[in-house]
């Protein structure tokens, strides 16, 4: 059950669950116009739309459930973070944005998984990291060679 929240005279009240907002609009206490938000809602809106085409609205007693609009699922920053990072290193050829890319994508990938509400972005966390392990490959074999020679000079 949603917890509404509405605006009155400049006021915001609430919390209230959909039976008692049900019994509100019963009462003619708030009406089409009146702003009401939940958990989920990017925006004010005005109760008329929420509820557009509602016996509620029309007079009628609550005969359901409030019809709340189905907001998508949120997407993860960390996950976006990680792919475009990880399209950076690609793009300028330095490996500054790689090690960003790779631990953003870790991130996001923990994230995602323990997230109470659905998250998406697994697949941009995953591009992130594979874009940004692949950035960081080259300059891993390069520090290799280059320490291999420096021992090796060393100990000559």
């Amino acid at each position: 059950m949603a917890q509404w929240y509405f605006g009155e005279n400049g006021t915001q009240h609430g919390p209230v669950d959909d039976t008692e907002l049900a019994r509100l609009i019963g009462a003619q206490r708030i009406g089409p116009s009146t702003l009401v938000w939940h958990e989920g809602m990017p925006a004010w809106e005005p109760l008329s739309k929420i509820m557009a085409g509602s016996p509620l609205l029309a007079g009628a007693g609550f005969s359901g459930p409030l019809a709340i609009p189905a907001a998508g699922p949120a997407n993860s920053g960390l996950a976006v973070a990680s792919l475009v990072c990880g399209i950076l290193a690609w793009v300028t050829c330095t490996l500054v944005p790689a090690i960003p890319a790779v631990i953003c994508g870790h991130m996001a990938l923990g994230q995602i998984a323990r997230s109470p509400q659905p998250l998406t972005g697994h697949g941009m966390a995953v591009a992130g990291l594979i874009t940004g392990y692949l950035a960081l490959v080259p300059m891993l074999i390069l520090l290799f060679i280059f320490g291999a020679a420096f021992l090796t000079a060393m100990f000559a």
